[in-house]
């Protein structure tokens, strides 16, 4: 789990432009997609809002293990990843590498 990187919001990181390198955002968890991949390895699409705007959040099957139990739907979450721009769809995507703690 990680926190060295400064919190940004969807709003800050879409306007810079960025679309590569690390990014942590905190908001409210408002799904949460578990798929299967063809290795049977459970990974999930996870929408973050924080006020400014939404991001997808993917997390892998390794970073998913570790991170799924403190995500719950409707309560504010803190994530680490990489930042992507998906081509497909035009949007900006963060792959999570971790989850800061959140106070209960």
């Amino acid at each position: 789990m990680s926190g060295d990187l400064a919190t940004e919001t969807v709003a800050d990181l879409v306007a810079s432009g960025r679309i590569a390198g690390e990014a942590q955002i905190s908001g409210t968890v408002t799904s949460i997609d578990a798929r299967r991949n063809k290795a049977e390895n459970e990974w999930a699409i996870v929408a973050l809002d924080d006020g400014t705007g939404v991001i997808e959040v993917l997390a892998f099957p390794k970073n998913w293990t570790a991170i799924k139990p403190h995500l719950q739907v409707g309560k504010v979450a803190t994530l680490t990843g990489r930042l992507n721009h998906n081509s497909r769809t035009g949007r900006l995507e963060l792959y999570a590498t971790g989850l800061v703690p959140t106070a209960p």
